[in-house]
């Protein structure tokens, strides 16, 4: 997972799971709106890739 931010507090936050492989399995990105800084915008990157691990039911995970 990643994310973007600019100083207008607009940004965006992207995650792959991806298997031991390497393939990709699933992926989401989301808009982040009203980001107060690159902290911010990097824990709700990390909390969206949560979720789509959540939505996919893998187990275990490492995350990146």
């Amino acid at each position: 997972m990643d994310a973007s931010f600019s100083s207008d507090g607009m940004g965006g936050a992207g995650a792959v799971i991806r298997n031991d492989q390497g393939e990709a399995i699933a992926g989401s990105c989301t808009p982040l709106n009203h980001m107060l800084d690159v902290a911010t915008a990097e824990a709700t990157a990390l909390q969206e890739g949560l979720k789509l691990v959540e939505r996919v039911g893998c187990t275990p995970i490492i995350m990146e």
